[in-house]
């Protein structure tokens, strides 16, 4: 239980690491969330059974 705490804290820190150089680079971040839950919803829609 302890390793996917330290887990999700280790890739929670990451992220909010990524956010803030991509700001701090002027990178729209609205673009890349829209594609980035494009991108999602065509993988769970491939990944469903028929």
């Amino acid at each position: 239980m302890l390793l996917v705490v330290e887990t999700l804290m280790n890739v929670m820190i990451g992220l909010v690491a990524v956010v803030a150089f991509a700001q701090n680079q002027g990178v729209s971040l609205v673009g890349l969330v829209a594609g980035l839950g494009i991108g999602g919803a065509a993988i769970a829609f491939a990944a469903q059974k028929h």
